[in-house]
């Protein structure tokens, strides 16, 4: 699936107006913020471009790194199945106090 780049900007440039008018009326933190985002954004979109329009390499090189995605992805799904659980018992623990306290 191919994003289209001018619906992307214009979508991306209504936000930018919505927020900026937001953060204007409350607080020029919220503007800085915000504008930091957008562009770490779009500086991830552009990387993300520039590194998968490179050249995977020799067949032995992709044998490689296919055995290392594997690994990453089984590391990866332990580590979120974990964090996914501790947040899940942070969060219930958190609601206890606080309807505790109330």
């Amino acid at each position: 699936m191919r994003i289209n780049t001018r619906v992307l900007l214009v979508l991306l440039l209504c936000g930018l107006g919505a927020l900026f008018y937001i953060g204007a009326s409350t607080s020029p933190i919220i503007v800085f913020v915000y504008s930091v985002c957008i562009i770490s954004f779009l500086v991830s979109i552009y990387l993300t471009k520039w590194v998968l329009s490179k050249d995977e390499g020799p067949p032995e090189m992709v044998e490689i790194s296919d055995a290392i995605r594997d690994g990453a992805e089984g590391f990866f799904r332990t580590q979120y199945g974990t964090i996914s659980k501790m947040a899940a018992l942070l969060a219930l623990v958190i609601m206890c106090i606080y309807i505790h306290v109330s």
